[in-house]
């Protein structure tokens, strides 16, 4: 009766090379959830500075347009006139002393 009940208990019996393939098994598994993380943050990163240089870009192409705006002479008679005050020498200049 007695080999009976240790029978029935038995575990079997895990040997050095099972424990190990657990053990690399486990290893690896931890491994491939972390490399997943930093493969997911760094996805997230490339994305936030792929959006900081498309801003870039476009604001650099603003900056060239105006370049390209302000060397022209009507953009130079536009500002001459409205911010300066000056007029061509053949203009006549109506002044309202109303004050209306």
């Amino acid at each position: 009766m007695n080999k009976r009940k240790n029978q029935s208990k038995k575990l079997p019996k895990l040997n050095i090379r099972s424990l190990a393939m657990i053990g690399l098994i486990m290893y690896f598994g931890f491994a491939l959830i972390g490399q997943q993380s930093a493969l997911h943050a760094s996805d997230a990163e490339i994305t936030q500075l792929e959006e900081k240089i498309a801003v870039a870009e476009s604001q650099f192409a603003e900056v060239e347009e105006m370049e390209t705006i302000s060397q022209s002479d009507a953009y130079i008679e536009k500002v001459a006139r409205e911010k300066l005050g000056l007029v061509l020498p053949d203009e006549i200049v109506f002044v309202d002393v109303t004050g209306q």
